[in-house]
């Protein structure tokens, strides 16, 4: 074989291979991806040790629905396409997505990547899109407010992982942790009025405002006009799970830019609750 499949728990050497290919994602994206799962970035190698290609198969543990895996950051050097780099990552990745109990595996396909994808079982549930804002934030018309939107303290961490799994169908504490730490001025939660309970949360990364997550429209309209005004980036990706998302995001003034990948699934139906989610954390996470 001329290339050899590896894990790579060091990320700035993918930080270094991903900028070497025009990728746009920024290098804390990419460290973040790694750390996540650390065991879950995998590269391929030429026979002199240089990289050649990468993926990640993060696998977010179980919520008592099986552990749940997300594909993501697949790249192949143009000099090394069409020699069985993509598939030979792939292969790795889902075997250890088996290893880890997931019962699902879920990406984002380009069109380029797409199908590989289907040759290796994965099935189109829909698109996923990228939505962006190009004028100030828009205050939501809402009816009177049930909801109340604060800064995430330290101490309510916990208690959202707790909220988060369930929704999001597996644990992913290590991802937000690290997102809420990234920024924690962008970071808020959404309380019950009533009950005091939380009911939404969003945090923001260095391109993207999410993931957002909230069990009513108004806690996610509030906690996006809440995010927009703190500094978030005008842009939120959407899984196409949740249509209400999509006018949530026009009254807010959004709007879709052309950029949009499919939506794949290998395995049971999508775990958690999917429409709760009004943005995703990641392409390349979920």
């Amino acid at each position: 074989m001329e290339f050899r499949v590896e894990a790579l728990a060091e990320p700035e050497a993918l930080v270094a291979f991903e900028a070497a290919q025009g990728s746009k994602r920024h290098a804390a994206e990419v460290r973040r991806r790694v750390l996540a799962d650390p065991a879950g970035t995998l590269v391929a190698r030429d026979p002199e040790g240089r990289i050649v290609g990468c993926g990640s198969v993060i696998v977010h543990r179980d919520a008592g629905e099986g552990a749940f895996a997300w594909v993501g950051g697949m790249m192949v050097d143009e000099a090394w396409r069409r020699r069985g780099v993509a598939r030979a990552l792939l292969h790795a990745g889902l075997l250890r997505a088996e290893e880890e109990g997931a019962r699902r595996v879920a990406l984002a396909a380009s069109e380029m990547g797409r199908p590989l994808y289907e040759s290796e079982g994965f099935r189109a549930l829909g698109f996923t899109t990228r939505w962006e804002r190009a004028g100030p934030p828009v205050a939501p018309e809402l009816p009177a407010r049930a909801v109340s939107i604060y800064p995430i303290s330290s101490c309510e961490i916990m208690e959202l992982l707790k909220f988060d799994a369930p929704r999001f169908g597996a644990a992913r504490g290590p991802f937000l942790a690290d997102v809420m730490g990234a920024f924690p001025e962008r970071a808020f939660v959404a309380f019950d009025r009533a009950s005091g309970a939380i009911v939404g949360f969003v945090g923001t990364q260095e391109r993207f405002a999410g993931p957002l997550c909230a069990d009513s429209d108004e806690a996610a309209a509030r906690l996006l006009h809440a995010a927009s005004l703190a500094g978030a980036p005008p842009r939120v990706l959407l899984s196409g799970q949740n249509p209400r998302a999509e006018k949530l995001l026009a009254q807010a003034g959004f709007a879709p830019d052309g950029a949009r990948c499919t939506l794949m699934l290998r395995g049971d139906a999508l775990p958690g609750r999917p429409e709760t989610a009004f943005g995703l954390g990641s392409w390349a996470i979920g």
